[in-house]
């Protein structure tokens, strides 16, 4: 069964997804280039990506456009970036290591679609595309589990942080909480666009 990402905007006009996309853009990127610091080069990777998803948010829409499956994807895929960079640099902050900080996101999410085609791939034993299957599981639990606090936290962190001080609790618990939610979101949009791309 094919994923519902494929038509983030289905019930929208061109116009309508194009302003979802520029207020979804705006919001991660105030959040990538002001935590935990103003970084002019996390605003420009922002502002690119932006960009991107407004164009890819209006051509999704259109008739001539629509049907490409990576333009149908794309919208989906840019949030999913989003998420991954607030992770980059709150761990990069927090590890006081780009290295580390950029790494660890992004081998996460190499392996995750390495996971997800091991799992839609006939050829490979079905003990191993069992396991891959778990671990979306596993995975989704954990997301669901830092998503459903988030909006009960998110306000007290804001608030104990500027009360106390302690800007590194709340850096580590962004970059936790962006980092599972990000794999997450990864693992399914991955699941969505191999077994599109299988069946046409």
């Amino acid at each position: 069964m094919q994923q519902k990402t494929q038509e983030p905007y289905e019930n929208k006009s061109p116009l309508q997804a194009g302003m979802t996309g520029v207020f979804i853009a705006l919001a991660f990127g105030l959040m990538i280039t002001v935590i935990p610091s103003f970084s002019a080069v996390w605003f420009a990777v922002s502002l690119i990506s932006g960009i991107l998803l407004v164009i890819f948010s209006v051509l999704c829409k259109l008739n001539f456009a629509k049907n490409n499956i990576w333009i149908k994807f794309a919208p989906g895929w840019i949030p999913i970036i989003y998420f991954l960079m607030l992770s980059m640099r709150s761990l990069s902050h927090l590890f006081s290591s780009d290295l580390l900080g950029i790494g660890l996101p992004l081998v996460s999410f190499i392996a995750v679609g390495l996971a997800v085609s091991l799992k839609l791939d006939a050829k490979i034993p079905e003990q191993v595309r069992s396991k891959s299957k778990i671990f979306g599981e596993w995975l989704s639990k954990i997301a669901l589990a830092f998503a459903s606090v988030a909006g009960v936290l998110g306000a007290s962190f804001g608030m104990y942080a500027a009360r106390t001080g302690k800007v590194q609790f709340v850096t580590l618990f962004i970059g936790i909480f962006a980092y599972f939610i990000g794999l997450s979101m990864a693992y399914r949009m991955f699941t969505g666009f191999l077994e599109a791309r299988k069946a046409k």
